[in-house]
């Protein structure tokens, strides 16, 4: 079903009143193809890639991890971290226990360098030895509007909001351009180019033709980012056209709220 413009930035507005998620996991493979079954008695779950924006009000993004004592021996399991660029640093909540806990990275960018940065996270166990797990710390610039949505999405689809489903939209290969790698909760990915000024404005974004499995999809909607929600969530809304390969059209729109 296609809504005007208007309904749509509605929508969008009011959405901002309700978002207040601060945090920004990655859009990678769980454990960021880091080994589970390494000869420890003890593994760290929940490694991905993270992003920071060169912005600040996109300059924090945290990572939940958890530690799982396999063994049961229990042990106690330590953590470190190093491979930080200079004007960034990330901390542990909880850096040493005995047995199962949780902990959450938060990183804090203060002005690094646009780049990737690996980091290195140590794990000694007080029975079992040590490991090590790697990331990727992904500084990006603000002068690419696509890198504010960036992200892991929570969507809805329809006046009701139903069938709600997660996305990962990553960076498309030139400026403007993000992914969906699950768009509309179908499984397949879809890109669509962001114009206008995104960090000032609400912003259009458009949909491309493209066909997937014979069917062809294209569609058009709004983005906005943190700079205008003032907080590390971004929101988009857009509707858009399927039609198959026997040529029948239906029509729908999605609201999503990204998180940073």
């Amino acid at each position: 079903m296609k809504k005007s413009y208007w309904t749509a930035l509605v929508l969008i507005l009011s959405v901002f009143a309700s978002s207040c998620k601060k945090s920004h996991e990655s859009t990678t493979n769980p454990n960021n193809g880091n080994p589970v079954g390494q000869t420890t008695g003890y593994r760290v779950e929940g490694i991905k890639d993270i992003y920071v924006i060169n912005d600040a009000d996109n300059n924090i993004c945290k990572l939940n991890l958890s530690v799982n004592d396999t063994a049961k021996m229990p042990e106690n399991i330590k953590l470190a971290l190093e491979g930080w660029p200079d004007a960034c640093y990330g901390y542990l909540s909880t850096d040493s226990a005995n047995g199962n806990y949780t902990t959450t990275l938060t990183v804090n960018n203060s002005g690094a360098s646009p780049g990737v940065y690996p980091i290195r996270l140590n794990c000694t166990g007080s029975l079992s030895g040590k490991i090590s797990y790697t990331f990727n710390l992904n500084i990006l610039s603000t002068t690419d509007d696509a890198n504010f949505f960036l992200g892991t999405g929570a969507g809805t689809r329809g006046t009701q909001h139903l069938l709600p489903y997660t996305d990962y939209i990553t960076k498309g290969d030139t400026a403007g351009k993000i992914i969906f790698s699950n768009f509309s909760g179908l499984g397949i990915s879809i890109y669509a180019n962001i114009s206008g000024d995104a960090k000032k404005q609400v912003a259009p974004m458009k949909i491309p033709l493209q066909t997937i499995d014979n069917k062809k999809y294209f569609g058009d909607g709004w983005v906005a980012s943190g700079k205008i929600t003032h907080d590390k969530t971004s929101f988009l809304y857009y509707n858009y056209s399927v039609v198959s390969s026997t040529g029948d059209t239906t029509s729908e729109y999605v609201e999503m709220t990204i998180t940073h």
